[in-house]
């Protein structure tokens, strides 16, 4: 009976210990996106004002003629 305790024990400390590893993976993901998220915000900035300098160089190109 003692000896199923002591097993049972480690297989909890082996759950907690998988948790803690899990919690902290999952809060490395977290950070990750949030850094992406950012990111992909900076550059969909970058591509609206790439796209507005074009527009108005078509326009001026067009308007030239």
């Amino acid at each position: 009976m003692n000896a199923e305790f002591t097993a049972l024990a480690e297989k909890i400390e082996q759950l907690i210990e998988n948790c803690n590893k899990l919690r902290a993976n999952n809060l490395g993901l977290r950070q990750k996106i949030a850094n992406m998220r950012s990111e992909n915000n900076n550059l969909n900035q970058k591509v609206s004002i790439a796209i507005s300098k074009l527009e108005k160089l078509m326009d001026e190109t067009s308007s030239d003629k």
